[in-house]
């Protein structure tokens, strides 16, 4: 249902003229966001869950692999992949779930090591929607997931 209403919303907004009316039918009744946050970063994890309680269920993974088996089985609104945990299998990560048909809407953020302008590239090529490297400004990171959950 959430997809759907997600498409339709697109739909709407690509539209040179819209009805407010249409506009806030398909905004109302969404349920809690969830966001998947793959890292160990027990500070992060804190952060975030506090700012975000109210508009979000906030689940920490350690893994790849347990990240993987989740986001197949559930609808997801962000995933936020922590290249510290991650290493290189970070950009391959998101390019698969990119390529997925039910997690194009995927919003995907990248916590990187690297600030090169060739990483920062290849990650947007490989789908993601935000590449962070400050991680001394959680609070940032609080504001940047907050502002699309409530988009």
């Amino acid at each position: 249902m959430l997809k759907t209403r997600r498409k339709a919303l697109k739909t709407l907004l690509s539209e040179k003229v819209v009805s407010i009316g249409d506009y806030r039918n398909l905004r109302s009744g969404r349920s809690l966001r969830r966001v998947a946050l793959v890292t160990t970063d027990q500070e992060l994890i804190k952060v975030l869950s506090a700012n975000l309680i109210s508009q979000a269920e906030i689940i920490p993974f350690d893994s790849r692999f347990s990240f993987e088996q989740a986001i197949k089985q559930g609808d997801w609104d962000s995933a936020l992949l922590d290249q510290r945990i991650l290493k290189d299998d970070t950009l391959p990560l998101c390019e698969k779930l990119k390529r997925q048909n039910k997690l194009e809407d995927l919003y995907v953020i990248i916590l990187a090591t690297d600030s090169s302008k060739d990483a920062v590239r290849q990650g947007y090529e490989k789908g993601c929607d935000e590449w962070i490297t400050r991680f001394d400004d959680l609070n940032h990171l609080a504001r940047l997931l907050s502002q699309h959950i409530a988009g």
